[in-house]
Formats: C-alpha cells, structure tokens, sequence
C-alpha cells in the first residue's frame, strides 16, 4: 500500500492505476459530481496495467488445518504449561482484575504487580517472590499482559497491570 498511494491507512481506494485517495476524497469526489465520470471511464476500461493492482488469477490459498500460524505455543510455568490463550482465561478468572484509580486518573481492568507474584507462587508453586517476578516479566515481554502506562518492567509492586 506504502509503494502505491504513500499512505499507511485505509481504505486506499483505486480506480485501475489511477489512485483517488481515501473515503474522505471519494466523498469529496461524488459531492462535487466528478465521481460519476470516473465511474463510468472505469466501467469501459481493461483494468489497471500495474501488476500490484491486478486482480490475481489464481484461486485463494486453502487454509491448512496444521498451520503452525493457528496453533499456540505453549507458555511454561515450572510444571505447568498452557497455551497464551489458557493463561490469560486463568488469569481472567483468578486474580482481582478491577478498577484501580491513581492520582485520580482511572484504570479499569486491572491488577498490580503484587497480586499477580502472590497468584503465581500460589497457583504454580513458584518457591520465591524473586522467581515470580522473573516469571512475571517473562510474561510481561510474552505480552501476557502490560503495564498500563508501559513505562518499566514488571515489579513486585502495587503498580497497575492489564
């Protein structure tokens, strides 16, 4: 998309090679009457000459059941290992995910960097607060979950997580 229109978002809209630009220009084209004509010289061509703009001729790729893109990799707590899926429905279910206010700014969904070391010594037999907080930021940089604000590592601390 970058190579042909110089633009990141979308839509980027393509009358054959001719690019019109975004869902604001095309407005702007039907607004001021010149999208008709555009429409009409369209509808009589051969399509566009570039080869990134043709339409391909082969059919869609099959999805491949064993695709390794849908399968998850499986995230390792001492013995137990679930899949990046499993651990955040674990933790959906068992930590005190809630609103927590700091200096009067809100941050819904969340828990702190101490409960979540208080839940993975419990639930994994982790032997230490220093071995949780390893798995923590393990989990952290899986992105697991994040800090709210994305400023530092994972910490035993009371600060908000989600």
């Amino acid at each position: 998309m970058l190579s042909l229109s110089d633009r990141l978002t979308v839509p980027q809209i393509f009358f054959d090679d001719k690019w019109v630009g975004g869902a604001s220009d095309l407005e702007e084209l039907h607004e001021s009457g010149a999208l008709q004509g555009m429409v009409d010289s369209l509808l009589s061509s051969n399509g566009p000459l570039s080869t990134k703009l043709q339409r391909p001729d082969y059919p869609p790729k099959e999805e491949d059941s064993n695709n390794s893109t849908t399968q998850q990799e499986e995230i390792c707590i001492g013995p137990h290992c679930l899949t990046y899926t499993g651990i955040v429905q674990d933790f959906k279910r068992n930590l005190p995910i809630q609103l927590h206010t700091y200096r009067l700014v809100q941050y819904p969904n969340c828990f702190t960097g101490v409960e979540l070391v208080d839940y993975l010594i419990m639930k994994y037999e982790l032997e230490s607060r220093g071995e949780a907080v390893q798995v923590g930021e393990s989990l952290l940089n899986s992105r697991v979950f994040d800090h709210v604000v994305h400023d530092h590592s994972f910490e035993d601390k009371p600060l908000f997580c989600k």
